[in-house]
């Protein structure tokens, strides 16, 4: 591709994730052996849909699921169950059938290093239908449910 007509001397911009809970999307995932070649471990790449202004930051998350350590490998079973899970699914046969599947991921930051610490289902945020129905004597009102 032709770039000669596109500038490229921006800065980057100054955007960077922080504490808290971001919509993402899993966008790949690949097995790689650890740097001692001891192990094996599975790489999920999310990429970020909302807030807006950090819309395609992209977030690594890695499950040690051959590792010489047991507990490298329990911890890493339990958290790509949480993943599962948190996209909908109960059971996976490969890493591929998590691609395009959403969640929500909480992330702790200190500034220079970030690391994911939850991870949990997409809610649909309810909104009042036509079919809705005001209960009376209340001011509650019953929504359809609103499919993911």
């Amino acid at each position: 591709m032709d770039l000669s007509n596109y500038d490229l001397t921006g800065e980057e911009p100054d955007v960077e994730l922080v504490a808290g809970k971001y919509l993402c999307v899993i966008a790949e995932s690949s097995e790689h052996e650890t740097k001692k070649g001891d192990g094996r471990y599975l790489k999920l790449e999310w990429h970020v849909l909302t807030p807006e202004n950090l819309r395609g930051s992209r977030i690594w998350q890695i499950f040690n699921l051959d590792n010489p350590s047991a507990k490298a490998m329990q911890i890493a079973r339990v958290e790509l169950g949480r993943v599962v899970r948190a996209c909908g699914l109960t059971k996976v046969e490969d890493s591929q059938q998590l691609h395009d599947k959403q969640a929500v991921l909480e992330i702790e930051a200190d500034g220079k290093f970030w690391r994911v610490v939850g991870v949990e289902a997409r809610r649909a945020e309810p909104k009042a239908s036509p079919s809705s129905k005001l209960k009376p004597g209340s001011r509650t009102v019953e929504v359809e449910e609103i499919p993911f």
